[in-house]
């Protein structure tokens, strides 16, 4: 969907306010959404494991989005263990010369849209592949936004857009203390959101795991 499609949601609270300045309220609220909740989440297609090669490209499912963290990584049917830099040598002492057939471990300090893994694979098994899972932002220009936002999070987004909006000064449509409430409407859907994705929108126990390292 586009920006422009929550405005029958906005625009009656934010009479005057322009198209263009409800867009960006739009876009500035799905981004804080998305990179708090991560709840814009791919599963990307299998990626062949190459030997000599550390390094893995996580692909944006369109020009709109960009990765915030990656989730999860499957070799086959096993998961890699995220690291951050300061842990890695404790793990791996010889990390950055260590070899194998299947690396155990993922991180991706040096760039948001590539995972390294640990240790380099060396004549992986024939068809091993990787299984990136990654959560993603709208853009800051971004011309649309996922389809989930506006059919899960319609009311979210909208108070996010609003409370941007009306806590703006020396405009006709400023109304600092109806954007608390709206600010405070935001939070909670943030709050009820992640929750949510802690269980991966699924019932059961949360499952207590790092989700970002690296950066």
């Amino acid at each position: 969907m586009t920006p422009e499609g929550f405005a029958p949601y906005v625009l009656p609270q934010v009479i005057g306010c322009p198209d263009p300045l409800l867009k960006q309220a739009v876009v500035m609220a799905s981004i804080e959404f998305c990179q708090q909740t991560l709840a814009w989440t791919e599963i990307q297609d299998p990626v062949l494991l190459i030997g000599g090669v550390a390094d893995y490209d996580l692909e944006a499912p369109s020009s709109d989005a960009i990765v915030v963290t990656v989730r999860d990584v499957w070799l086959g049917v096993k998961r890699l263990i995220p690291t951050n830099m300061e842990a890695l040598p404790r793990l791996l002492p010889n990390w950055s010369t260590a070899e194998s057939s299947e690396p155990l471990y993922y991180n991706a300090a040096h760039d948001r849209n590539i995972i390294r893994v640990f240790p380099k694979p060396v004549s992986p098994a024939p068809g091993l592949s990787l299984v990136m899972r990654a959560a993603y932002m709208p853009t800051a220009n971004a011309a649309t936004l996922p389809d989930f936002l506006g059919q899960r999070y319609m009311e979210v987004i909208s108070s996010g857009a609003k409370y941007r909006l009306m806590t703006m000064p020396g405009v006709a449509w400023s109304n600092p203390t109806l954007g608390t409430y709206y600010r405070q409407l935001f939070d909670a859907g943030v709050v009820e959101a992640r929750i949510a994705e802690a269980h991966d929108r699924t019932p059961g126990s949360i499952s207590v795991q790092s989700r970002r390292f690296g950066f």
